[in-house]
């Protein structure tokens, strides 16, 4: 990405929500794998989310 400040926004989202669901996590050692799939997912659906808006 070019614009930091909107790297840092998409960023924010996701760790918002590792933070709240940490506990959902049950083994430790899977955290990284655990964390990366909803960093993920969160930036897929900010690309389509903006790929649609480009289309409208």
């Amino acid at each position: 990405m070019h614009d930091k400040d909107l790297a840092k926004n998409i960023a924010q989202h996701p760790q918002a929500i590792i933070i709240e669901k940490i506990h959902t996590l049950n083994n430790q050692d899977k955290f990284g794998y655990w964390a990366f799939q909803i960093v993920k997912r969160k930036s897929v659906d900010y690309i389509k989310k903006t790929k649609k808006e480009l289309v409208i």
